[in-house]
């Protein structure tokens, strides 16, 4: 042991010092829970030294110390212990921001695993260069994140879904976006899922962009002064009132990305713009593999790619991430794919059943299961079952895509449809059924209406 050593006071001095040096910082990092040691969150990071990290327990963080959460320019981690879906930053309401990063020195800071929901905008970044992931940023007022003058910020594995005013905002910035699904948004301007402002070659990744409403242009991305590059990203579902998918003027680099079935099916691109491997509606320039058909989703708001899809094998290895937004690795195939999604393999997908809207008849219902569908294959049987609310004497079967049934027992049904594919898997609907037997003029009026169904449910509802 050194206490074994005559060294002087000073050779001992020197040597601690020396020792010091060689453990690495994080050694020294602290760790500081919420609410255990801090009540709030704010009042954490005011501890903090650089190196610690801010621990978060789940539940829902409100109020003073919890909203305009300021990072004062610290580089720490912020992180929750179980993920967003168990840790929220409820803004309540209120014209305040989430998480503030508004300093040069905060380069390495990390914000992980929080849902921060009801605010002005979700997460401000100023002249800061922060790592956000594993975050849900929904329903705030003005905007998803918002980016501006940082120098290198990454954004990874968020979900930035039904904000008033754009998904991710970038101006004079260098942002990195992987891995995320900008869904459900709503402008009254332009680039409702992304917006880059004379930003300095932004890249997006594996990225779902779908969904979001422009009431000018570009429901997906818009940028006209910066020079992004944009791989394996699918673009769908986005409305404006024109060049829904992508506006993009100047430089831009697309390769191996789906832009198809937006509203209009419309993009616009400048004359510095290099397109390959891509599935473009309307497409008709030059790059080498690029395709304009129909990419074939699974459907019902899954942009997955069925099994025969142009999309699959299609795309190029060249530049291309090593997984896709799930994390599957890529190629699953003989080539990589386009598109956020890296097709895995021949699984079979479920049928969707649909009962149809709840009912109020007399005696007799006509049942319609027509609306049922099955993405990869076809429906081979329908089967009908209504559950009497009472007594099991009066329950009814009945099977094919429609049924009629006749004097039914006044009282109130759950209405089961079951439909199988013609590879075997199943799923159900339910509705309910209100029959109201053959005299239900129960007010006298005259007319069988949603009145009388209110005083029958009354009379006969258990």
């Amino acid at each position: 042991m050194i206490s074994k050593f005559r060294f002087s006071n000073i050779a001992n001095w020197l040597c601690t010092l020396l020792f010091l040096e060689a453990i690495p910082f994080s050694a020294f990092a602290a760790t500081i829970r919420v609410p255990k040691d801090q009540s709030t969150i704010q009042a954490a990071i005011d501890v903090a030294a650089t190196g610690d990290t801010v621990l978060v327990a789940d539940g829902t963080y409100a109020g003073d110390g919890n909203t305009n959460i300021d990072f004062r320019g610290k580089t720490i981690i912020v992180q929750s212990e179980n993920g967003p879906e168990n840790c929220v930053v409820d803004l309540e309401g209120s014209l305040v921001n989430g998480f503030v990063f508004e300093s040069e020195e905060t380069q390495d800071s990390l914000l992980t695993g929080f849902s921060v929901i009801n605010g002005s905008c979700g997460i401000f970044v100023r002249n800061s260069s922060p790592t956000i992931s594993h975050c849900i940023i929904s329903r705030n007022s003005s905007g998803g994140i918002s980016f501006r003058d940082s120098a290198s910020s990454t954004i990874s594995d968020c979900t930035i879904s039904e904000n008033i005013g754009i998904g991710i905002y970038c101006s004079s910035s260098s942002t990195t976006i992987v891995s995320c699904t900008i869904r459900d948004n709503l402008t009254t301007n332009r680039g409702a899922g992304i917006y880059f402002d004379d930003c300095i070659a932004p890249t997006v990744t594996n990225c779902l962009i779908i969904d979001n409403t422009a009431y000018q242009y570009a429901g997906g991305i818009w940028s006209r002064s910066s020079a992004p590059t944009i791989t394996n990203c699918t673009i769908s579902g986005n409305v404006a009132s024109s060049y829904c998918g992508v506006d993009l003027g100047g430089l831009a680099v697309i390769k191996n990305t789906i832009i198809y079935g937006n509203d209009p099916d419309t993009s616009y691109f400048g004359s510095g713009i290099t397109i390959t491997y891509s599935d473009i509606a309307g497409y008709s320039g030059e790059g080498t593999g690029n395709i304009n058909v129909n990419p074939l989703f699974v459907g019902s708001g899954d942009y997955r790619l069925l099994a025969g899809s142009p999309c699959i094998n299609t795309g190029t290895a060249s530049g291309s991430p090593d997984t896709d937004i799930d994390g599957n690795s890529r190629p699953q195939g003989s080539g990589y794919d386009m598109g956020a999604y890296e097709y895995m393999g021949s699984g079979h997908i479920e049928p969707t059943a649909n009962a149809g809207v709840d009912q109020a008849v007399f005696n007799a219902v006509n049942l319609d299961g027509s609306h049922s569908t099955d993405p990869d294959g076809s429906i081979s049987s329908y089967v009908w079952n209504l559950k009497y609310r009472g007594s099991s004497s009066y329950d009814r079967t009945a099977a094919g895509v429609k049924a009629t049934l006749s004097s039914l027992e006044p009282g109130f049904y759950d209405v089961t449809l079951t439909v199988t594919d013609n590879q075997g898997l199943s799923n159900t609907d339910t509705m309910l059924l209100s029959a109201m037997g053959i005299n239900c003029d129960f007010n006298g009026d005259g007319d069988v209406d949603g009145s009388d169904l209110q005083i029958f449910s009354t009379k006969y509802g258990k």
